[in-house]
């Protein structure tokens, strides 16, 4: 009788233990992100999902070339055919090394920016859409907040 009493207690614990017990949710595995800093947010809810640094200062880099295409495609003519000034003819750094006077499509000129980063690509459109670097650069800081960015210039 007492083996009887003692399995019904030991099934029943078993039993309730099994419908009360959650199981834990196993840890989540990081990505694994060689960059100083990153952020991953959620496009409909606006959510952050993982952050990596994501509240520190730094040097924008290429997101500045992906802002002079936005305000290239929405601004300029992808047929329009640019000048190549003073200030985009040799400009350091990477470059599609675009002649001084070289007459090229916008749509050229983003693939310049684009697909071999381009800086000069960069200064040319900026100074075909803008009229001024510093005048495109007061643009895409004006279309940045327009699209929620804060902090940036």
């Amino acid at each position: 009788m007492k083996i009887r009493r003692f399995l019904s207690v030991f099934l029943l614990t078993l039993l309730l233990t099994g419908l009360f017990c959650v199981p834990q949710a196993s840890a989540v595995d990081l990505p694994q992100v060689n960059a100083k800093a990153a952020l991953l947010m959620d496009y409909e809810s606006g959510r952050m999902l993982y952050g990596l640094n994501e509240r520190d200062t730094e040097y924008p880099a290429s997101i500045t070339k992906v802002m002079t295409a936005l305000l290239a495609l929405e601004k300029g003519n992808l047929d329009d055919v640019v000048t190549v000034g003073r200030n985009a003819y040799g400009v350091p750094g990477t470059s599609i090394y675009l002649n001084l006077g070289e007459h090229i499509t916008l749509r050229n000129l983003l693939y310049g920016l684009l697909l071999a980063s381009g800086n000069d690509a960069a200064v040319a459109i900026a100074e075909h859409i803008g009229g001024s670097v510093e005048a495109f650069c007061t643009m895409m800081t004006e279309r940045a907040a327009e699209l929620g960015c804060e902090n940036t210039v």
